[in-house]
C-alpha cells in the first residue's frame, strides 16, 4: 500500500491493511483503493473545513517468495525476507508502532458546530417523529436496514433510533443526468443509495467540474456532513444511470442523529471514571459518540468472574448487580447498580481478567465501548495517563521550588525522587516560641550532586496547625512564596 499522507492523518496503517483485506479476486487492488480512499474524505470532512490531497495505490503480488531467515544474501550476510502478511502478523515483534492519527475537531470545525449549535436545539425540540414518517413496506424497511449497518453514523446509534431514521426515510428515484446535491448549495438531505451509480464531481481551479469519485454500491451514502455541521455542499453528486435512493430530510436527520442518549450526561458520566480523568472534554465527548447499545434480560450474565474482558459498560436503564464468587463457591453480593453507573472500566487498559460478576437483576439497556474503539479514538489509556501524571510532577515541583524562576527546568526536576536524609538543615533552631501552632523559617540544602543546592523551607507542627484551623493561612503562605 502506497498512499499520501491524506490518508494516514486519520487512518491508523491497520485499519487500512484491514480495509484492504476484506477484497478478493482480480478487482481487490481497485476496490481497495476505493474504500480507503471513501474513508478517508469522509474523515477529513467529518473533522476538519478542508480536505488534504487523498491518493492511494495498492499493489498485490501473487506467487511471491521470500527469501527464508537462513539463506544468504549475495553479499554474504544473514537476511530475513518476509512476506507482506508475515510483517502485519509479526508487526509487535518488529518494533512496528502505529502511527498516531488525529481525532480531535479542528478549532474551526468546533466553532461551526458551537455557532448552529442553538439552532440545532430549537429544531429538536419542535421535532415530531409522526409528522417526519414516509410509508414503505416491510421488504423496503429490511432493505435500507441492511444498508445502515455499516454506515458508521447509524453503528452507535440504538436500535429505537435506527427505526425511527429508517421511518423517516423516503424513496427517490433518479434518471441519468439527474443532480441530486449541488456543490455550495445549502445540505437539506441525507441519501443513502439503494440502486444506481452517481458521480461525485469538485469544480477545480478553472472552473471545470471534475469527477473525483464515483457511488455504485448499495449503502452508500453522501450527504451527512453538511447536516450536521450546516456546511455548504462540498461537492455535487449527479445520477449516470436510472437508480433509487433513500432520502432523509434535515430536521429529522438532526433529530434521529444528534439526540442521543439526552437524557443522561455521558461526559459527566465519563468523567467520573478515575482512570478517564486525564482526558479533556473534547476528548469524552468523542468517545461518548463512539459508545454503542446493548440490550440484555433480566437474569443476563453481562460480566463473569475470571474470563478475559476488554470494554466498559454504562447503566443507561435496568438495575444490575455485581457479585464475587469465593474458592468455596460462596457467592458474596458487593453493591447494585443503577443509571448512569459503570463498571468493567480498567478493561480499557489492563489486559487482565474480570474481578467479579455482573448479573442484570431486570431487563437492562446499557452502553458499551471496547478498549479497541477506545484505542482509535484517543490512542493508548496508558501513555496519556503516564503523560499527564509527568505534566502534574512538573507542575508541582515547580510550584514547590522558590527558585523557580532563577533555577532551570533541569535543577527543578532535581527534586524528583529526593529523599528526606538528603537534606542538610541550615539555620533551623528552634525556639522556645515555638509551639504547636507556631513555624519556623530557615534554609535546607539538597545534597544531590558536587555542588548543594539551596531551598527555602517553613516548618510547622502539622496537627498542631490542624487543631488550630490555621491550615489556610499556612496554604496561602506556600502559594505565595512558590509564586516568588
Amino acid at each position: 500500500v502506497l498512499a499520501s499522507d491524506g490518508v494516514w492523518e486519520f487512518l491508523t496503517s491497520q485499519m487500512v491493511v484491514d480495509f484492504v483485506a476484506k477484497f478478493e479476486g482480480a478487482e481487490q487492488p481497485l476496490e481497495a483503493c476505493k474504500t480507503v480512499v471513501a474513508e478517508s474524505y469522509r474523515q477529513w470532512l467529518r473533522f476538519e473545513v478542508r480536505t488534504d490531497d487523498i491518493t492511494m495505490i495498492v499493489l498485490k503480488i501473487t506467487d511471491f517468495e521470500g527469501k527464508s531467515r537462513d539463506q544468504d544474501s549475495s553479499d554474504g550476510s544473514r537476511r530475513s525476507t518476509k512476506t507482506g502478511n508475515a510483517i502485519l502478523n509479526n508487526s509487535a515483534a518488529l518494533g512496528h508502532v502505529q502511527r498516531p492519527v488525529r481525532r480531535q475537531l479542528s478549532k474551526a470545525k468546533r466553532r461551526i458546530i458551537a455557532e448552529r449549535g442553538n439552532e440545532i436545539s430549537a429544531e429538536l425540540e419542535k421535532f415530531v417523529l409522526a409528522d417526519h414518517i414516509s410509508e414503505k413496506s416491510q421488504e423496503e424497511f429490511v432493505r435500507i436496514e441492511k444498508h445502515i449497518q455499516t454506515n458508521f453514523l447509524f453503528s452507535h446509534m440504538t436500535t429505537k433510533q435506527k427505526k425511527d431514521a429508517v421511518s423517516c426515510m423516503e424513496k427517490v428515484v433518479c434518471s441519468n443526468g439527474d443532480l441530486i446535491i449541488k456543490q455550495g448549495d445549502e445540505g437539506d438531505k441525507f441519501y443513502i443509495v439503494d440502486s444506481g451509480t452517481f458521480d461525485v464531481k469538485v469544480r477545480d481551479d478553472d472552473g471545470v467540474m471534475q469527477t473525483v469519485f464515483t457511488y455504485e454500491t448499495a449503502g452508500s451514502s453522501f450527504g451527512e456532513l453538511s447536516l450536521m455541521y450546516g456546511k455548504p455542499r462540498a461537492a455535487t453528486v449527479q445520477a449516470t444511470s436510472r437508480g433509487q435512493l433513500w432520502a432523509i430530510n434535515r430536521v429529522a436527520f438532526r433529530a434521529c442523529m444528534l439526540k442521543r442518549n439526552s437524557h443522561i450526561d455521558m461526559v459527566a458520566i465519563l468523567k467520573k471514571v478515575e482512570i478517564l480523568q486525564s482526558l479533556t472534554i473534547p476528548q469524552l465527548q468523542r468517545l461518548s459518540d463512539c459508545m454503542a447499545e446493548e440490550s440484555h434480560k433480566s437474569g443476563a450474565n453481562i460480566l463473569t468472574q475470571g474470563e478475559h474482558g476488554e470494554s466498559i459498560y454504562i447503566v443507561e436503564e435496568g438495575s444490575l448487580v455485581v457479585t464475587k464468587s469465593a474458592d468455596g463457591g460462596k457467592t458474596t453480593e458487593l453493591m447494585t447498580l443503577g443509571p448512569s453507573d459503570y463498571f468493567g472500566e480498567r478493561a480499557l487498559m489492563y489486559d487482565e481478567a474480570r474481578a467479579a460478576n455482573v448479573v442484570a437483576t431486570s431487563d437492562v439497556r446499557l452502553l458499551t465501548m471496547s478498549r479497541a474503539v477506545f484505542t482509535e479514538v484517543v490512542g493508548d489509556l496508558e501513555k496519556i495517563i503516564k503523560a499527564d501524571q509527568a505534566k502534574r510532577e512538573r507542575s508541582k515541583l515547580s510550584r514547590m521550588s522558590t527558585y523557580k524562576v532563577l533555577h532551570s527546568e533541569k535543577e527543578i526536576d532535581m527534586l524528583k525522587g529526593a529523599k528526606r536524609d538528603m537534606f542538610n538543615a541550615r539555620a533551623l533552631n528552634k525556639s522556645s516560641a515555638f509551639g504547636r501552632d507556631a513555624s519556623v523559617h530557615g534554609t535546607f540544602a539538597l545534597i544531590k550532586g558536587k555542588v548543594p543546592i539551596l531551598y527555602g523551607v517553613e516548618v510547622f507542627n502539622k496537627s498542631g496547625v490542624k487543631e488550630a484551623g490555621t491550615a489556610a493561612s499556612y496554604e496561602k503562605g506556600r502559594k505565595l512564596l512558590s509564586s516568588f
